[in-house]
């Protein structure tokens, strides 16, 4: 990754970078990667790609991580890929690899607050630090919609239990005749209609085709054949 090489080594010397040597390095960073792989099909992993850049720079090799970045399922990993004709498949098993050692891993309110009290005093963790806040803010959030949802189907239930022990025999029956059992069955109905107007159909359209030609056009067309095999034997010597 010649072109990352060149972006730190202008970093280190303190120069100031432009926009476009930015986007100049991750491109060629990028298409140094692709290798073999057709264009049209690559420009599907350029996303992918600047994400696993980005959690391996960030968080490889760090017990206390948020992600976690294993053996075998990191961009370096993607790097060592340049040139292999099978490089598609293999970046798709990198990533299985990094998505599946955090499958598991759920964001908590105790994790993400650990992590804010580790990191709190680390200058260059602000973004992090942002990230984890509004995360945390997030979590509560749910916390309290989930909450609100359970108590609304409590009262919800009860109110339906309620109703039930005041329904009339008639109320019952078009609740479970009319509404349920009829409805089931109409659609029932239906699909075998149609089922049998397709069917039909098809029928009809196969009798239309092996009748399209009147009986009468069949016997002339038979009686031509007959002349012709009638003229042909009889130039042959045939006696008829």
């Amino acid at each position: 990754m010649c072109s990352f090489l060149a972006v730190r080594q202008v970093e280190d010397q303190g120069m100031a970078l432009k926009k476009s040597q930015i986007y100049s390095s991750l491109w060629q960073s990028c298409d140094e990667l692709r290798g073999g792989m057709d264009a049209s099909q690559y420009k599907d992993y350029i996303l992918t790609l600047l994400f696993m850049k980005y959690v391996s720079d960030k968080y490889a090799g760090k017990p206390d991580a948020l992600i976690e970045v294993p053996t075998g399922g990191g961009f370096a990993d993607m790097v060592k890929l340049q040139g292999d004709k099978e490089i598609g498949d293999k970046i798709n098993k990198i990533i299985g690899l990094l998505a599946g050692a955090n499958d598991q891993c759920k964001v908590t309110k105790v994790g993400a607050k650990a992590r804010l009290r580790s990191i709190r005093k680390e200058p260059d963790a602000e973004e992090e630090r942002t990230a984890l806040t509004r995360c945390l803010a997030l979590l509560e959030a749910e916390s309290k919609a989930g909450k609100a949802v359970k108590e609304a189907q409590k009262a919800l239930d009860e109110q339906v239990l309620a109703r039930y022990a005041t329904l009339t025999e008639t109320e019952i029956k078009t609740l479970v005749v009319e509404d349920k059992w009829l409805k089931n069955i109409r659609a029932a109905i239906e699909d075998e209609v149609q089922r049998l107007t397709q069917q039909l159909a098809g029928r009809v359209k196969e009798l239309e085709e092996r009748y399209a030609r009147p009986l009468p056009e069949l016997e002339r067309e038979v009686e031509a054949f007959g002349d012709k095999v009638a003229g042909h034997l009889k130039r042959m010597g045939v006696p008829l």
